[in-house]
């Protein structure tokens, strides 16, 4: 999985840009609007686009079985809310799966 530029019409911002310890992250960026809960916080959206090996994960099938599933249809990507509170976007690793993370026994 990989991200791309969230391209929703709203002003886009780049997070973590001078921060080697992260990867840098395009967002769009928004606030709720008023009469919603929690109006006038800002949040940002981030897009992701999941590989083949991911998507075929995820369905539970081999990547040669998901190119017949698809059959010329094409996905939408994952897009990711991010609620700031007006602060730093906080640190987050999406992934498919749960290797590198979860102790293998």
């Amino acid at each position: 999985m990989h991200m791309v530029a969230p391209r929703t019409g709203a002003p886009e911002i780049t997070v973590a840009e001078d921060q080697l310890e992260y990867r840098t992250l395009t967002c769009a960026e928004y606030t709720i609007p008023e009469g919603q809960p929690f109006a006038g916080a800002r949040y940002l959206v981030s897009r992701w686009r999941f590989t083949d090996e991911d998507l075929a994960a995820l369905v539970g099938v081999s990547v040669a079985e998901l190119a017949r599933f698809r059959q010329g249809r094409t996905g939408d990507d994952l897009y990711v809310s991010h609620l700031t509170w007006d602060g730093l976007l906080q640190p987050f690793d999406p992934q498919v799966g749960t290797g590198g993370w979860v102790l293998q026994t």
